[in-house]
């Protein structure tokens, strides 16, 4: 009985090793199907994460245009830092000085989109930007 015991368990455990190979096989050919789907039909089929990669590639191309406006917004902060030194902002005359202002709020809300422009302590803001020499 001992022998035939061994043979069943050897064809127990080569049937259970055919199983999980085609179990295995099984959830490959799945997984590879539903890869499928998602390529064919990039909708809302089976995706979990859909909202945020959306919001992935909205974020993207916000943080380029973002970057090109910090990057614009410096350098209009060495052109007003160029005409202070070329003749102080006291110096200025009203509609310069009115034209600076302006900038200033367009500064902070390209730098900080959420601050509010009635707390920001605008005297201190210029004389802070203004402080510095222009970057060549």
């Amino acid at each position: 009985d001992a022998g035939g015991g061994g043979a069943a368990t050897e064809l127990e455990e080569e049937l259970l090793s055919g199983d999980r190979d085609a179990t295995e096989k099984s959830i490959d050919e799945l997984l590879a199907s539903l890869g499928g789907l998602e390529d064919e039909d990039d909708d809302d089929i089976f995706r979990f994460d859909d909202d945020d990669q959306d919001e992935g590639k909205e974020g993207k191309s916000d943080e380029v245009a973002s970057a090109e406006e910090v990057e614009s917004i410096m350098d209009e902060l060495q052109q007003w830092r160029q005409r202070n030194v070329d003749s102080s902002y006291d110096g200025w005359d009203s509609d310069r000085k009115k034209e600076f202002d302006t900038w200033i709020q367009k500064y902070i809300a390209t730098l900080d989109p959420d601050a509010d422009p009635t707390t920001v302590d605008m005297d201190a803001t210029r004389r802070a930007l203004l402080s510095e020499r222009p970057v060549d």
